[in-house]
């Protein structure tokens, strides 16, 4: 059974999902709701976000990660395995 914590993602946690999505190839926004589970009012306006930030940059074809944000995914993720709730023993 899951607690509250692991069954809500907060929205660094959605903006790495988006991000990770792009990374290989740019994403259509129908593929990125349907494999982050968002609708697609709140994805435009994650879209814009990490847009402005320089992490994704839109294209023809859809979003892609930018060299930075594949940065700032390495770094999101390096942090969260090195939280004290991923090394507990607890489960």
């Amino acid at each position: 059974m899951q607690s509250d914590y692991e069954s809500k993602r907060n929205k660094y946690d959605i903006c790495a999902e988006i991000l990770e999505l792009c990374l290989n190839k740019p994403q259509r926004h129908t593929s990125i709701v349907y494999r982050t589970n968002i609708n697609h009012h709140l994805l435009i306006a994650y879209l814009e976000i990490l847009e402005k930030a320089k992490l994704l940059e839109r294209t023809e074809i859809g979003a892609k990660t930018t060299k930075k944000g594949q940065k700032w995914v390495e770094k999101f993720r390096e942090i969260n395995l090195s939280s004290p709730l991923f090394l507990s023993n607890e489960g």
